[in-house]
């Protein structure tokens, strides 16, 4: 980590809590040296309004009543940098949307991108061998062509229509194993892979995964009604 990496600006946190103790030290420096209760110390420091590093302190029931303001940050490696606040109401906060700072996308450019680069062809792999409700190759060789049918390219191909750009993308049968297939990938042999694919935390650290849309288990089916006598098990 480099020098400018680390976070040197303190947060509203760390205001807050500088502001606790500021206060309870006006409040005891109001006594003058006298011996006074908790419950008067807490009623000073209740009843003033003073100017603290996160703001104006104001009390209600005990509580402090200003509103909750959230920061919305732009995290930049490992910092990150104050774009503006946002009140819990839903809006902007006094005026901030107008002072926001630019946002660093990735790469470092502050134009919002506009997606994927339509022009590069994707190459997707599917495995061969695959369960064939979930994905399966089929050669159709006298027109000269593959298809891939499954549930696992439906939902692949609802998603790529969710998305506001054109994508190109073409599939490929891939006749090697799983952690293959994730070498492949990881190796840019292919720019992803399709299928039933078990998340596995060696695979995990070879490609990422979508969130599993899927839950595959083993199941044993028994007749309702055993016609084996108990007397033949031991």
């Amino acid at each position: 980590m480099s020098h400018e990496d680390y976070i040197i600006s303190p947060s509203k946190y760390a205001f807050r809590a500088y502001d606790a103790i500021w206060i309870l030290g006006k409040a005891m420096q109001s006594s003058k040296g006298s011996i006074i209760s908790s419950r008067e110390l807490i009623h000073q420091m209740l009843s003033s309004e003073p100017e603290g590093l996160s703001g104006r302190l104001r009390f209600k029931n005990g509580f402090l009543s200003q509103k909750i303001v959230f920061s919305i940050v732009n995290v930049i490696r490992q910092s990150y940098r104050e774009l503006t606040q946002w009140e819990q109401e839903g809006r902007f906060f006094e005026g901030s949307r107008e002072g926001m700072n630019k946002v660093f996308w990735p790469g470092g450019q502050q134009e919002v991108p506009l997606g994927y680069n339509s022009e590069k062809q994707l190459m997707i792999a599917v495995p061969l061998g695959a369960c064939e409700q979930i994905v399966k190759v089929s050669f159709h060789q006298n027109m000269n062509e593959t298809s891939f049918p499954g549930i696992s390219i439906e939902v692949f191909e609802a998603a790529v229509k969710k998305l506001p750009y054109q994508l190109n993308y073409k599939l490929f049968p891939f006749g090697d194993s799983y952690d293959n297939l994730m070498k492949a990938v990881q190796n840019e042999g292919f720019d992803g892979a399709i299928g039933d694919i078990t998340i596995l935390a060696s695979r995990y650290e070879m490609a990422e995964f979508s969130l599993p849309y899927f839950e595959d288990s083993l199941v044993m089916i028994v007749p309702a009604t055993c016609g084996i006598t108990q007397g033949r098990f031991v």
